[in-house]
């Protein structure tokens, strides 16, 4: 198994060129978080253009009025940030649209970056403050700020805050008559978008193929214990200290690339797969820099 692996990353080749430190300290675990990280992208971390899946279609049922498409794009403050990062090529190629994108449409001053897409022309689409008084009827939700408004929606990058309550509120219309309001939150346990029937999450994180979002997976090996969990924003726990990771396809079906980074700053690479004795775990081979402390290999099981 583990030479099949490493015959994958020379298949993949550089997944990722990364500089960083390695470091083996062991952290006994904790239960998971997830509150926000703020962790910079190492300008070290280099992706190869054959790696990239190119575009990705939003899809919805026959009988669905689809009206937006969103993704999660991690944590970025600015466009400057967003565009000198690393994984920037990579967004590009999954969201083609976000090149010709020269600003924030909207800043809330906190959260996340997201990208908003129209499923339409002429779109009427206006973005007003929501607060904490208006979820709890303190105050009109008609008295807050407008933050954008339009009559030609277009593709957008939006800064907010999808914890609850919301930060914002989406009014949308399209020409045809359809409409909605909606106040982008996520769920709590695994930080994935509640999308209503007229919204498709288009968020790439195909980590979700090997491990569910939101649950604890665990490497025990007797004196060496690291638990880990994903979340659907790009947060990752390990032994309940927040770090970010990425994860992306490889040339080889049954693996994925996974670049991850703890809450000291320490990076590493490693290629992903499920467990052939039990579906529900994963392997974890380390490609480059920090290995969690386990080795070059390690299975994760379910924590219960």
């Amino acid at each position: 198994m583990l030479k099949n692996l490493m015959l994958t990353a020379l298949l993949a080749i550089v997944l990722i060129a990364c500089g960083a430190a390695t470091g083996n300290s062991e952290t006994s675990p904790t239960d998971s978080t997830i509150q926000y990280g703020k962790m910079a992208k190492s300008p070290s971390i280099q992706l190869p253009e054959f790696m990239f899946p190119g575009p990705l279609d939003p899809v919805w049922g026959e009988d669905e009025v689809m009206l937006l498409a969103i993704a999660n794009l991690g944590d970025y403050t600015s466009i400057k940030q967003l565009q000198s990062s690393p994984f920037y090529p990579l967004f590009k190629s999954l969201y083609p649209e976000i090149e010709s994108i020269k600003d924030i449409s909207v800043d809330t001053g906190s959260g996340e970056l997201w990208y908003i897409c129209p499923m339409s022309e002429n779109m009427s689409l206006a973005i007003n403050e929501y607060n904490l008084e208006m979820f709890n009827g303190e105050m009109d939700e008609s008295d807050g700020e407008v933050y954008y408004r339009t009559e030609n929606a277009q593709p957008m990058l939006i800064r907010m805050s999808a914890d609850d309550p919301g930060s914002v509120i989406i009014n949308v219309i399209d020409n045809e008559g359809h409409g909605m309001t909606w106040i982008p939150t996520m769920t709590p346990h695994d930080n994935v978008l509640r999308s209503p029937y007229q919204v498709t999450d288009f968020t790439y994180h195909p980590i979700d193929w090997v491990a569910e979002l939101g649950r604890d997976y665990i490497c025990d090996m007797g004196n060496k214990k690291v638990r880990l969990c994903f979340y659907g924003n790009g947060i990752l726990a390990i032994n309940g200290e927040l770090g970010e990771y990425i994860s992306y396809h490889t040339t080889h079906k049954d693996a994925l690339a996974l670049y991850y980074r703890d809450a000291e700053g320490r990076e590493g690479t490693a290629l992903v797969t499920k467990w052939e004795q039990d579906d529900r775990a994963f392997n974890l081979s380390n490609f480059s820099g920090y290995d969690l402390g386990l080795g070059k290999l390690a299975t994760f099981l379910p924590y219960q």
